[in-house]
């Protein structure tokens, strides 16, 4: 008679303590920049940066937690990412040009999240990830080459406005664009000299202590330049509002999800793809795409930011030993962080995660576009 398989069984077979550090490195890399692109995209609804960055953790914990339980991929990590944030970031910025209001808009995009999990569990379900094979490399580097500078041109144009150009030169107000450069620079040279260490937590860490040195100095500091205090899980509130319903452009909604569907679907199993070659192992485009659609389902549910696998920290944590467990580690990891840190925002200046992001962006940027035709 054979042993049942059962989830603890197969938890039992699988897991190594070096999945625990796998998901330790995997956090650190997905932390800062699922709470930066939150902030990024819930500004721009005219909401507080401490709910976008809230968003952006209850975004990759449910999104890593759901992943990792299916054990689709192994060791990939799932957060919020590039292409799917700044699709969203254009949706919202059209929606507030027309006069939609937050709970409005809030409620657009659990919509626009619960619809697009509905399709890609459809589109797993019936087999669709295997029609990835079939997409063009050109379409793919120039789209995310496309998201790359406008992931750029949003951080620009966010730490702009923090620099009035018409005043003599003042350190104090140029303070937020030194951090987030030092930060681009830490991210990029430390893996270099110290291979173990990860650019984007070891970015944090220093934008973070150069940022309160130089408010130290200068006396002073704005409040808007910090993330502020995370909300708690206590406050959790479903995302869709009954009363904000009956506005929520529903043309949007419907084209939104296809589109996005369309996109977190390319992007994860690129990623999946990317993660087996660092494992060996071979993926299940089934088991993840509904895994991936059932988790956007639940974020958006508890409005969250969506995503979908993240290719820097999935790196990272197989780089670092990580396997078949160390999504859901990560997961966990996530919350406890939302359980006790929510006061650590008021210390977190935006102008670090704009840096984390703009060097995500820049990292998104392939030149290789412009010799594909050649080759």
């Amino acid at each position: 008679m054979t042993k049942q398989m059962t989830v603890a069984n197969i938890f039992k077979k699988n897991f190594h303590i070096s999945d625990i550090l796998g998901g330790f490195a995997g956090s650190a890399v997905a932390l800062p920049q699922s709470m930066g692109l939150g902030v990024v995209l819930f500004t721009g609804m005219g909401m507080a940066a401490s709910n976008g960055a809230m968003a952006g953790l209850l975004g990759a914990a449910i999104l890593s937690i759901v992943s990792g339980f299916s054990g689709g991929t192994k060791g990939m990590i799932s957060a919020p990412n590039g292409p799917v944030t700044m699709l969203l970031v254009g949706v919202f910025a059209k929606m507030s040009a027309n006069g939609a209001g937050s709970a409005e808009m809030m409620t657009t995009l659990s919509a626009i999240l619960i619809l697009t999990g509905i399709f890609q569990l459809t589109f797993g379900a019936i087999g669709g990830g295997q029609l990835v094979k079939y997409i063009p490399n050109p379409v793919v580097a120039g789209l995310v080459t496309g998201i790359g500078l406008l992931m750029i041109k949003s951080q620009v144009l966010l730490l702009s406005k923090n620099m009035d150009m018409s005043q003599p030169f003042d350190l104090y107000t140029v303070i937020p664009v030194i951090t987030a450069l030092l930060t681009i620079f830490t991210i990029a040279v430390v893996p270099k000299k110290f291979q173990k260490i990860p650019g984007a937590p070891a970015g944090l860490i220093f934008g973070i202590f150069l940022f309160q040195i130089l408010i130290y100095f200068t006396g002073k500091a704005e409040q808007s330049w910090v993330v502020g205090s995370i909300p708690s899980l206590a406050s959790l509130q479903l995302g869709i509002s009954l009363k904000a319903l009956k506005a929520v452009p529903w043309n949007i909604v419907i084209t939104s999800s296809m589109a996005l569907t369309i996109l977190a679907t390319t992007d994860c199993l690129i990623t999946s793809v990317v993660a087996d070659a660092q494992t060996g192992s071979r993926h299940n485009a089934k088991k993840e795409m509904v895994a991936q659609g059932i988790g956007q389902m639940l974020v958006g549910l508890l409005g969250g930011l969506g995503g979908g696998g993240t290719k820097g920290s999935t790196l990272v944590t197989i780089q670092s030993g990580g396997g078949r467990w160390s999504p859901l580690v990560s997961g966990l990891l996530m919350i406890v962080l939302m359980l006790f840190a929510g006061t650590a925002g008021n210390y977190l200046p935006i102008s670090v995660l704009a840096g984390v992001i703009t060097f995500v962006g820049i990292g998104m940027i392939n030149l290789n576009v412009f010799f594909l035709a050649e080759e």
